[in-house]
């Protein structure tokens, strides 16, 4: 998990999607961590220019966001690949993201 962060903070996106990949192997993960991770290999797939594999990834995750994950960190990083998607292509994403941001703000506010 961390070299693929690594990998992709010092600009090699290639090389931390397939880190990415391996983590989310690991079935002993957490579904709160397996969420955060493919959030991670979203954003990092945008960094490598493949923002429909991101916006497939990013899917994965939308339907416990804003609901049973209430994690700021998913949120955010899926917020590039938002910017990146085309609202026309992925507008079911950008639309059930925003829902689940408009959740997540109602309760980080309680």
């Amino acid at each position: 998990m961390y070299e693929a962060q690594g990998k992709a903070r010092l600009g090699s996106p290639g090389q931390a999607v397939k880190l990415y990949h391996v983590v989310l192997d690991d079935t002993a993960r957490s579904p709160r961590d397996r969420a955060l991770q493919r959030a991670s290999l979203a954003k990092t797939l945008v960094q490598a220019g493949d923002v429909d594999q991101a916006v497939s990834h990013g899917m994965m995750v939308l339907p416990g966001l804003g609901t049973t994950l209430t994690s700021g960190r998913v949120l955010q990083r899926l917020q590039p690949v938002r910017n990146a998607a085309s609202p026309t292509a992925a507008a079911e994403f950008c639309d059930r993201l925003d829902d689940a941001a408009r959740a997540l703000g109602a309760i980080q506010r309680v």
